[in-house]
């Protein structure tokens, strides 16, 4: 299938089944089943549950179930799709309001953002690899979980010094032993 078809899948499956809150969680599966291969393969996923019998595709629904039950209004942006091959990488931003309990972490009410990269490889028109990345830092920030950016030390005096040959302020373990 042609890397511009490929795109339009990708771009499909945003508008209508991840921007679409009027879904319900069965007409989001049978929407899902129209783009995923069966034997589907979620790297991301498959770290985070390695040891499940459920299939990625069980897996990935219950995720995204949280993930609406957190941030109900979520809505992701691709701010670049390049397609090449049988490959497309999607860099996108999801945003939302946190009005939903997300494990430990109450609703806040926030208005929450989070960004990452996908590439997906697709057979015959439908997805059957994936690997994710998110940048959750920001947004565990957002929910007070982590603290914020101004709370944590800044690691450029240490890269500077390490640029101009000043190891001192960067160690491996203990440097008392001498040698």
């Amino acid at each position: 299938m042609p890397a511009d078809e490929n795109k339009a899948t990708i771009q499909r499956l945003v508008n209508e089944v991840v921007n679409n809150n009027a879904l319900s969680p069965q007409e989001r599966m049978l929407r899902r089943d129209e783009v995923f291969a069966p034997h589907h393969i979620n790297h991301l996923v498959q770290s985070l549950y390695p040891d499940e019998k459920a299939s990625t595709l069980e897996r990935m629904s219950t995720i995204h179930t949280v993930m609406r039950t957190a941030v109900p209004d979520r809505h992701f942006t691709i701010e670049a799709m390049i397609a090449e091959g049988d490959k497309v990488v999607i860099r996108g931003t999801n945003r939302g309001t946190h009005s939903g309990q997300v494990g430990s972490v109450a609703p806040t009410g926030k208005k929450v953002s989070w960004s990452g990269v996908s590439i997906v490889r697709f057979v015959d028109g439908k997805m059957v690899e994936g690997w994710h990345y998110g940048d959750f830092v920001p947004l565990m920030q957002q929910l007070g979980v982590l603290p914020s950016e101004a709370a944590r030390p800044s690691p450029v005096p240490v890269l500077a010094g390490l640029a101009n040959g000043d190891s001192s302020t960067f160690s491996f373990g203990d440097s008392s032993s001498g040698d």
